[in-house]
């Protein structure tokens, strides 16, 4: 089974938390409206801790490749500038 993209699952439970909002907003009991506002702030949990473990991946995907990088040395070069002495 194939799993699913972390940014995807972010974007899916974002969603849940505007449907968990309008709900809360609509509902006549207040302890049934207090607990979708729990249950949003646990639905935006899990989507922080998705778009995390989406830059904790780019990251390690992407370090290694810029310390190969980082260890070459380039000679610096330098232009002639309006003060040199080439016309």
């Amino acid at each position: 089974m194939a799993m699913l993209h972390p940014l995807f699952v972010a974007d899916i439970l974002e969603g849940f938390e505007g449907t968990h909002d309008e709900m809360a907003g609509r509902v006549e009991s207040p302890e049934l409206s207090a607990a979708l506002v729990a249950l949003r702030s646990q639905v935006a949990a899990l989507r922080v801790e998705s778009e995390e473990t989406f830059r904790r991946t780019e990251t390690a995907r992407a370090t290694p490749e810029r310390d190969a990088w980082s260890s070459l040395a380039w000679p610096s070069r330098t232009l002639p500038t309006s003060r040199s002495r080439f016309p």
